[in-house]
């Protein structure tokens, strides 16, 4: 019997090559660590010291028709050559009980001219938080001015003077009082774990007789002329026999019989 349990708890996004992690993160635990909110009018970020994924976040409430956004401090700019090829991952919530329309959800700014470069929206669950992974590779679906794919080179060449870290902070359009959450924002080299569950080896036992022989056998399918031979010849000791099936990674299920050979 093979058996997968898979336990999905983040939006993940294109697996990349590893590169050394980065030490920048913000959990907004003991306070807002320099994150502010723009295009919302008079509105500012307010910092909870509850209610995160878990314990602080940060928050915007609109205020303003402009798109609101959270901007990263000091720390997540500069010189980000190192954090190519591998991660943003944040935890983001949207309290709107609206549906989630196409947008942009990152904005990286840098380099001569501030070349604007911008992530998709991915669809978001109202209410709930959502742990977002996005590789730092043009390939992933970086944007030039919300249209034009960007290439590698503008990538790197934004990530190497990086002026502005955006998430944002107004999901839905207008003026509508959606409140927007922020938590655990970082680089990393390191994606979410997805846990699987597998039974490698599968033990068949039967009481046998010591002047008895015996076949065991294992089907997928419950079906006559299907089986097919486990272990043959196997003779009784007046005790409990078993054998040992190694299942194969990506089996099916198996159905197994002892048969005595007269």
């Amino acid at each position: 019997m093979h058996m997968n349990l898979s336990l999905l708890g983040s939006l993940l996004l294109v697996p990349l090559l590893a590169a050394p992690a980065v030490a920048q993160i913000s959990t907004f635990d003991t306070d807002n660590d320099g994150w502010t909110v723009i295009n919302n009018g008079e509105s500012p970020l307010s910092w909870l010291a509850t209610g995160g994924n878990p314990g602080g976040c940060i928050q915007n409430q609109d205020a303003s028709a402009e798109s609101g956004w959270f901007e990263a401090p000091a720390k997540f700019l500069g010189n980000q050559s190192a954090v190519y090829g591998i991660y943003l991952r944040f935890d983001l919530r949207t309290q709107s009980p609206f549906a989630v329309p196409a947008g942009q959800l990152v904005e990286l700014v840098g380099g001569a001219g501030q070349v604007s470069l911008r992530f998709p929206m991915p669809t978001l669950p109202s209410r709930k938080w959502t742990s977002i992974t996005i590789p730092l590779v043009a390939s992933a679906g970086w944007l030039v001015n919300e249209i034009y794919p960007a290439t590698e080179e503008q990538l790197q060449t934004v990530l190497a003077d990086l002026q502005h870290l955006r998430i944002d902070a107004d999901i839905i359009d207008g003026v509508d009082q959606d409140v927007t959450s922020l938590d655990n924002v970082t680089f990393t080299s390191c994606l979410p774990p997805t846990v699987s569950i597998r039974v490698s080896h599968f033990e068949v036992c039967w009481n046998s007789c010591t002047n008895k022989t015996y076949n065991v056998q294992y089907s997928t399918v419950l079906a006559p002329d299907t089986w097919i031979n486990l272990s043959t010849g196997l003779p009784g000791n007046g005790t409990t026999n078993c054998v040992l099936d190694s299942i194969p990674v990506g089996a099916p299920w198996r159905f197994y019989r002892v048969q005595p050979v007269e």
